[in-house]
């Protein structure tokens, strides 16, 4: 649950293809390219009385080995573009991981015998890349120290 902790920091807000999710099978290992902000490496100004943070964006491909089933929910005409995650949880009831999106769009993987996940990220891209106010993510010396924690 540790490891879904720390997916969900770096996928939050993340791009995704409608029709990647609609054309998905259970052919091992299944793929899902996303386009996500870095929120493992942001820098950060401090200022008199607020924080800026900055970070880059990254393409990285959600790899899932072991995925029995999957089941889309939530399906409608109004937002058959690109999707936005906003998280994934264990469903222990069903022995699923579960991605939600901002719309609505709920994808239901039923995990087999040795599920194993994996972000890998395979280029950098401007998706998301900027500044913003507030702290937001981790630098990569908060990341790494979190990690070790874990």
């Amino acid at each position: 649950m540790q490891d879904l902790e720390s997916l969900n920091h770096l996928i939050f807000d993340a791009s995704v293809e409608f029709e990647d999710l609609e054309k998905l099978s259970i052919d091992s290992p299944i793929e899902l390219k996303l386009e996500r902000r870095c929120f493992e490496n942001v820098k950060r100004k401090k200022f008199l009385f607020w924080s800026s943070t900055t970070f880059g964006g990254k393409i990285s491909l959600l790899k899932l080995h072991g995925v029995k089933d999957i089941q889309l929910e939530g399906i409608d005409d109004t937002f058959k573009d690109n999707h936005f995650i906003n998280e994934i949880v264990f469903n222990f009831p069903d022995n699923a991981l579960e991605l939600a999106t901002v719309f609505g769009l709920k994808v239901k993987f039923i995990l087999g015998s040795g599920f194993r996940g994996e972000l890998i990220d395979i280029g950098n891209n401007d998706f998301g890349a900027g500044s913003l106010f507030g702290s937001k993510g981790f630098t990569k010396k908060e990341w790494v120290n979190r990690n070790k924690k874990n």
